[in-house]
């Protein structure tokens, strides 16, 4: 299922992004950061095009979408 397909992921991923290149990652609550991090360094999530995380807004459906294409995409390679 997709949460063991995450888990195995995030146990194999040592390295993590940094979100200092977008103008709200201070917003990121504290328990998402390790998170975050993870997926901006993985290339699942780049920000808006304002360079921005919107950590409080809510994803689109395309959004969403994109980042789970992402994740399945970089386990089948």
């Amino acid at each position: 299922d997709l949460h063991t397909a995450y888990r195995r992921q995030r146990q194999m991923c040592k390295e993590t992004g940094s979100l200092s290149a977008f103008g709200d990652s201070g917003s990121v609550n504290g328990y998402a950061v390790e998170a975050m991090r993870w997926a901006v360094g993985e290339g699942l999530i780049s920000g808006t095009a304002a360079g921005l995380l919107a950590p409080q807004g809510n994803a689109t459906r395309a959004q969403v979408a994109t980042i789970l294409m992402r994740f399945i995409e970089g386990n089948l390679s």
